[in-house]
């Protein structure tokens, strides 16, 4: 039986950035990178041949689950949709990109970071919205995603509503999720950057720095979760 291979994939979503893009994919730019927001996805495949560079056939799919993410929050953070509504239709994105074990992956990930992002941060009463939080909490965790930051952020929230027990199941299992990001980014040098995707998208500087920005954030949240685990 092939072993399971580990992708790391940086991506810097064009959220909140006021970026322009071309029409045609392969010639999109952007005129500054985000500054706000990035997401790092971790993709596990039974194809020890894999690479990164397998990932550019679904950059179109990921990179517009990304924008439509962007759409949903702004009307969001408006008022013209609620919590409920925001997180219906990020689940309807994770649907309708699930054709393929890398999308099945990959965009919930995206996704439901985005949301969880936005219902922690443009909130003035968390109460109301801890079904929702809960929710994308567990679709990040059960897809391996290596954002502790925020998981750590979303269990704080649901203290009281989630047991004891799921939360620090939920906080082991992040750990776990972020360290092995961690440690197979170390490995992922420079040169391996070409692979990533939005290599198209995005300038590899700003690669560089989405990167560094979420190793940061994500070696937080792991301290973060062991101190709630010692609590």
């Amino acid at each position: 039986m092939e072993s399971i291979r580990i992708i790391i994939a940086v991506i810097a979503l064009i959220l909140y950035a006021g970026c322009s893009t071309a029409t045609d994919h392969a010639a999109r730019s952007v005129d500054r990178p985000s500054s706000n927001f990035n997401t790092a996805i971790v993709i596990a495949t039974e194809n020890s041949d894999t690479s990164t560079s397998d990932l550019s056939d679904f950059t179109e799919a990921i990179y517009m689950a990304g924008r439509a993410m962007e759409e949903l929050v702004n009307s969001y953070e408006e008022g013209g949709i609620t919590a409920k509504e925001l997180s219906d239709s990020a689940d309807e994105l994770v649907a309708s990109n699930s054709g393929h074990p890398i999308l099945r992956q990959a965009v919930p990930q995206v996704v439901s970071h985005v949301t969880l992002k936005a219902l922690l941060e443009n909130n003035e009463e968390i109460e109301g919205i801890e079904s929702y939080v809960a929710h994308h909490t567990k679709m990040l965790v059960d897809n391996d995603s290596p954002h502790a930051e925020d998981i750590a952020r979303a269990l704080n929230v649901l203290d009281g509503y989630w047991s004891n027990d799921d939360i620090q199941s939920v906080a082991e299992k992040a750990i776990v999720n972020a360290e092995t990001y961690l440690a197979m980014s170390v490995a992922h040098s420079e040169d391996n950057l070409s692979g990533t995707v939005y290599e198209e998208t995005v300038p590899m500087e700003s690669l560089e720095q989405s990167k560094s920005s979420s190793n940061t954030g994500i070696g937080s949240g792991i301290q973060g979760l062991e101190r709630l685990l010692e609590e």
